[in-house]
């Protein structure tokens, strides 16, 4: 059955033609649907309300709910978030400024597609700090105080209700500004201690244009129902696709994977995220962030002009997160941003390799390189990795064109003394001669870089050659008779 939206509708109509239309939102999240519906919603309409589902499709009949235009479903979206022109697509309207704009509760094989999305809240991220230079002083201060989010669509499967076949494709989702309370796509599930067991699987986000909100622009994540429970790094979500979407303009993180198995994140655009600039956040922003996660791809992604949300943390292109394994980042292109371009936490199993780095500021916590590794964690219990282990750097360019920068940098921050088999090889660097005190590595005390090999300098001589590590700094000479 096909169930059509518009604002010029009645809801005592059957809604299953255009001429029968409903009118509200609210209609539609009174029905029970079945597997193959759609629900689609006027092209030309808007709506000042919620829309709230919960429908459980199957694989080869997802419920779907989209666009019509005239008399006909409106053109499945093929255009990348980032392209040009794709905020002025006409799409179907929804704005709303308390909780979800659009949720999806305990759905599966649910389909959300060429929808405009408005987070319209007027509250800022921490409502309770606005005025206030020290957090200190207002006492405790929530990480991320859920229960007032204005998301833009929130998808989320109790443990009781598993999920399947989460589609959000070809939407523009939009808040008001980087302070605002607000998030734009949020996949979670819950988890427990006594599972194994994934409760959402397969989930895809692509094709969407998210800027101007608050925490996060696209993400994935887990509520844990034990207090307390770190969880196993693969819980809560598997097969899970990220790609070709756009985050722009974004107060904290720009994309990120949490508590998921297999993931891919590819051909994404993060630009200007850590934007925040209020007090209390007390996440370090990062443009593409797996945490807690085990066997991910990120590959072909740019991202650019990441901040640092008034933390003074992170503010970092790529984030491979504490507690993640099996990850491999490259063919990225990570530039400009006020920290590093790639960087680790606590790890094992890592690869970065091809990537471009270049123009970033190393301002921040982990480091003055380009590419940094760090090993803080605070996960507990047997399921929490510690140090780095297993990663190897190679076949990347780098290029130095900022002052006071380094190509390569690791330190020591969390306890737990594993650094083992942890590889720099076969990467270009290019040392430009309009930046001044570039250098080649800085590494601090405890991190165990095992190899340097391959490794090819331009733009620099061996007399010129510096890098800071325990029992230096060194010199060229020096350097390779460590």
């Amino acid at each position: 059955m096909t169930y059509y939206i518009s604002e010029n509708g009645n809801d005592s109509a059957s809604g299953t033609s255009p001429a029968d239309a409903w009118r509200t939102l609210a209609r539609v999240s009174r029905i029970e649907f079945a597997p193959g519906d759609s629900i689609l919603l006027e092209t030309r309409s808007t709506w000042p309300e919620r829309l709230a589902v919960t429908a459980r499709g199957v694989a080869d009949a997802p419920v779907v709910i989209g666009a019509y235009l005239g008399d006909a479903p409106a053109e499945r979206p093929v255009r990348a978030g980032w392209d040009d022109g794709f905020a002025a697509m006409r799409r179907p309207r929804i704005v709303w400024g308390d909780g979800p704009v659009v949720s999806l509760v305990d759905c599966a094989y649910v389909t959300v597609r060429g929808l405009e999305i408005e987070c319209a809240s007027e509250r800022t991220m921490y409502p309770g700090l606005d005025g206030v230079d020290d957090p200190a002083a207002a006492g405790g201060v929530a990480r991320h105080p859920k229960e007032s989010v204005n998301f833009g669509i929130l998808a989320h499967n109790r443990i009781t209700a598993p999920g399947a076949g989460i589609t959000i494709e070809g939407n523009y989702v939009h808040g008001r500004g980087p302070d605002q309370n607000s998030e734009g796509i949020l996949v979670t599930a819950e988890t427990s201690s006594d599972t194994s067991d994934p409760t959402t699987v397969g989930v895809q986000i692509a094709r969407n244009l998210v800027e101007n909100v608050g925490w996060r622009g696209i993400g994935t994540g887990m509520q844990a129902i034990v207090p307390g429970f770190t969880g196993r790094p693969w819980q809560a979500l598997r097969d899970v696709v990220i790609e070709r979407n756009a985050a722009r303009f974004i107060g904290l993180q720009g994309i990120c994977a949490f508590n998921a198995h297999d993931v891919v994140m590819r051909r994404n655009l993060v630009d200007r995220a850590g934007w925040y600039r209020g007090v209390g956040a007390k996440w370090g922003p990062a443009g593409l962030w797996p945490w807690s996660c085990a066997d991910v791809v990120i590959e072909y992604n740019e991202v650019t002009g990441m901040f640092d949300g008034n933390t003074g943390a992170d503010a970092t292109g790529i984030d491979i997160d504490w507690n993640s394994r099996d990850v491999i980042v490259r063919y990225n292109h990570c530039y400009s941003n006020m920290g590093a371009g790639i960087v680790t936490m606590s790890c094992l199993r890592g690869r970065i390799e091809a990537n471009r780095v270049e123009g970033n500021l190393g301002k921040v916590n982990i480091g003055p390189g380009q590419i940094g590794l760090c090993d803080y964690q605070t996960a507990a219990g047997p399921h929490g990795i510690t140090g780095v282990t297993d990663v190897t750097i190679r076949d990347n360019l780098i290029i130095l064109d900022r002052d006071n920068t380094t190509a390569f940098s690791a330190v020591h921050i969390s306890e737990g003394p594993e650094w083992e088999r942890v590889g720099f090889t076969d990467n270009r660097i290019v040392f430009f001669d309009h930046a001044a005190g570039q250098y080649a590595y800085d590494i601090g005390e405890g991190p165990t870089i095992e190899t340097y090999s391959g490794n090819t300098f331009f733009g620099t001589t061996s007399g010129e050659f510096r890098a800071v590590a325990p029992g230096g700094p060194y010199a060229w000479e020096s350097w390779r008779a460590r």
